[in-house]
């Protein structure tokens, strides 16, 4: 089977790998591949059977995979101009460019400060 081989491969990449490192690598994973697979059910089906007993070689667990894709998905779909952001954009009336600027200021906001009020305040602009 397909997934057999990339599990054997790919658990042989990770075997040296730490649980943390491969926590933020999963994250980016999900995001990179959030971008070209906009359905978070369908991502879900095509990763997880690979990713989740990937996770269990190196005794991480399942939780920490499921975190990583919830927070790679929110992350990629908060920004991508797929699914439902444009219909949700175009019904309160912000353009798409202004929409990332309050993406990026509350991005910045959140580093400089790390206060949540700034946050909030910044996204109701």
């Amino acid at each position: 089977m397909i997934s057999d081989t990339l599990l054997f491969y790919s658990s042989n990449l990770v075997s040296e790998m730490g649980k943390g490192l491969f926590a933020v690598v999963l994250l980016f994973i999900f995001v990179f591949l959030g971008i070209f697979i906009p359905s978070t059910s369908g991502l879900a089906v095509l990763s997880m059977p690979i990713l989740a007993p990937l996770a269990d070689t190196l005794g991480l667990s399942r939780s920490i995979v499921v975190d990583a894709f919830s927070w790679g998905q929110g992350l990629i779909l908060f920004i991508a101009p797929t699914g439902l952001i444009f219909v949700v954009l175009q019904i309160v009336g912000i353009p798409y460019n202004k929409w990332l600027k309050i993406c990026n200021a509350t991005s910045n906001s959140y580093h400089n400060t790390n206060n949540y009020y700034d946050i909030y305040f910044i996204s109701i602009l």
